[in-house]
């Protein structure tokens, strides 16, 4: 058995890399080991794994929100479920940061974050942050983009475009009630 061991690893990726640099293979089997350890003790190896970063419990709620997008008079994107969602993804979070920067006055705080944290000890990459933060000029050219992008997704042309911000409350029996509807976004 530690025959076939030692078989199997010689022709191995690992038993090349332990033939050509042993320096080089001690430090990937520390790596693999420490790995594995850390992982078993949940110890947080930041930047490999932070445990935490999914483990905050959803506050209960009464009341959920989703945005439902109508074009072109009545028509209502309808995105199909798959494991692999970008549609969806650059559909809806380049939407809710828009929304949102509207909603506070135009300002990204991931903008207000560089200026007034990050960027007062790090002031020599001043030159490397412009480009990380939504603009008003940007967020001036977002209605366009979806009217384009929302086309490209349905295969049609978009005229009209209406987001619904519809929040639901589910009843006792699991069924969706209604609570809300108000429009958020309206572009002729």
């Amino acid at each position: 058995m530690l025959t076939s061991f030692r078989k199997i690893l010689a022709g191995s990726w690992l038993g090349r890399v332990y033939r050509a640099d042993k320096i080089l293979f001690t430090l990937l089997l520390l790596f693999f080991i420490l790995s594995t350890v850390s992982n078993l003790i949940k110890l947080q190896t930041t930047p490999f794994f932070i445990w935490s970063m999914y483990s905050t419990k959803l506050p209960q709620t009464d009341v959920y929100t989703y945005y439902r997008i109508n074009y072109n008079d009545g028509n209502v994107i309808n995105l199909r479920h798959t494991w692999n969602e970008p549609e969806k993804t650059l559909l809806y979070a380049p939407l809710n940061v828009y929304l949102w920067d509207m909603a506070h006055g135009a300002v990204d705080p991931f903008r207000t974050y560089l200026e007034s944290h990050w960027l007062k000890k790090h002031a020599r990459f001043a030159g490397l942050t412009t480009g990380l933060y939504v603009t008003p000029a940007e967020l001036d050219q977002y209605p366009a983009w979806l009217v384009k992008y929302l086309s490209s997704v349905t295969g049609a042309p978009v005229n009209k475009v209406c987001v619904l911000k519809k929040k639901v409350r589910f009843g006792e029996n699991g069924v969706p009630a209604e609570v809300s509807s108000d429009t958020v976004l309206y572009i002729p």
